[in-house]
């Protein structure tokens, strides 16, 4: 009888007791992390978590700066069902010090959330804090950020490949032959002569997530059938390149593609590039504008590249210096770019709470340069307002709530109706209300 009863309160005894946590990094869910060099240790009923970062591609150190290492991603599994775990987490050899409240799923990816409590601590760079997983939760996926994978890119583009409005395009493909995708959006129903266009790509620094979201949002504006955006869709082409560094993402580099290369910088000299992300969407470009001989019938006139960037509360775009030739642009270019900052501004309340930073563009690294001094300064084209925008990791619109990834979808939408103002299109008015019909008259 003693030995049964001991085999029971052994029984209960190892059911109450979790064995430890196991720690794992899924492919193509945009995941970095050491976890040779990852420790978990049993704090008496809790759990202590070290979760060291790693490099992109997980490259030696010293073969890219330390200051490309920013995104961390993992899941947490063999966890107690029964009762929770409390996780104290720290992350290190991290090159952000900014307090990013973490993102965990609870229903292995399909949604995640902020992680309940306050923003990490520090001490320096390293960020701190604790979780406690509810009872029957046998796994959690965690990230310094919302996630979005190559898989949340398909599923979000299955949502509109019927529309006739978007033209969709695989305009080249990756060093791991993934698929870099253009969404063409505009009125197939109204000529495409005189229509404006605007170029936008998203997210050539891969985990930049805010990026992906905010091409979410335009899309679902212009798509949306308001009056806004019909009119919109009449006079503009929009082309869209929503995940740029599709390798990137899917591995969880933070900025560099699978070739270890910031994409970037490669816009200094694109025609000299390797990298086939660059080389697909300045082909796309160079075919839009065309030639000194023979410019483009609907040349780009706007474009947008979208970022995010850390250690900054609000969103911004990088305006540059009128101070061409030299560096930045010529004056008629920077008057566009307090044009659209103004329009953007007026639309968005989270953008409107930031300031704007600026770039010299000394060394003609991005874009922005290729554009200007490509197209901008030869008199076969119009000027083209290319400037960076940068979405940030915390702050939302409302006072000490973090932001969402629908706070950065609202900013797409903001996106879609500056376009508009931009532009100076002017919407339908709305159709009159026949109030003899509506009362049954005939």
């Amino acid at each position: 009888m003693h030995k049964f009863l001991f085999l029971i309160a052994w029984a209960l005894l190892a059911a109450s007791l979790s064995a430890q946590p196991s720690l794992t990094v899924l492919p193509n869910e945009q995941m970095r992390l050491n976890v040779g060099a990852s420790t978990v240790v049993a704090d008496g009923a809790e759990w202590d978590m070290t979760l060291v970062m790693a490099n992109d591609n997980n490259v030696a150190n010293g073969v890219l700066p330390a200051n490309f290492r920013r995104w961390w991603g993992l899941e947490i599994g063999n966890l107690n069902t029964t009762t929770g775990e409390t996780l104290n987490i720290l992350v290190t050899n991290t090159e952000y010090s900014d307090r990013i409240t973490p993102v965990w799923s609870l229903d292995g990816g399909a949604t995640s959330s902020r992680i309940p409590g306050p923003a990490p601590t520090g001490p320096g760079n390293n960020q701190n804090f604790q979780i406690v997983t509810p009872p029957g939760i046998a796994s959690i996926r965690l990230w310094k950020y919302f996630p979005f994978t190559p898989a949340m890119l398909d599923a979000w583009m299955a949502g509109f490949a019927a529309d006739p409005r978007v033209v969709k395009t695989d305009i080249g493909n990756s060093p791991q032959a993934r698929d870099i995708w253009m969404l063409e959006i505009t009125d197939p129903g109204t000529a495409s002569a005189g229509k404006k266009r605007v170029w936008i790509h998203a997210a050539v620094h891969a985990s930049e997530n805010t990026a992906y979201f905010m091409a979410q949002g335009l899309v679902g504006f212009l798509l949306g059938g308001t009056p806004e955006a019909n009119a919109v869709l009449q006079n503009v082409i929009i082309d869209i390149v929503p995940m740029a560094n599709p390798d990137g993402s899917a591995i969880g580099n933070y900025r560099v593609n699978a070739n270890s290369v910031n994409l970037e910088n490669e816009w200094g000299a694109p025609y000299d590039s390797d990298q086939p992300e660059i080389i697909a969407m300045q082909t796309q470009i160079e075919g839009f504008m065309g030639t000194a001989s023979s410019p483009g019938a609907n040349p780009i006139t706007l474009l947008l590249n979208l970022h995010a960037t850390h250690s900054i509360t609000y969103p911004f775009h990088f305006v540059h210096r009128p101070n061409w030739p030299a560096n930045g642009v010529t004056q008629s270019v920077r008057n566009l770019e307090d044009q659209w900052v103004d329009a953007i501004r007026a639309r968005s309340p989270l953008i409107d709470l930031g300031g704007d930073q600026f770039s010299t563009l000394s060394g003609r690294p991005f874009v922005e340069s290729m554009m200007h001094d490509r197209y901008s300064i030869q008199p076969e084209w119009e000027d083209v307002m290319a400037i960076t925008l940068e979405g940030t990791y915390q702050a939302g619109p409302l006072p000490g709530v973090t932001n969402t990834p629908d706070d950065y979808r609202d900013s797409g939408e903001a996106i879609g109706l500056a376009i508009m103002d931009y532009y100076g299109i002017v919407p339908a008015p709305p159709a009159p209300v026949d109030y003899w019909m509506i009362m049954g008259g005939t």
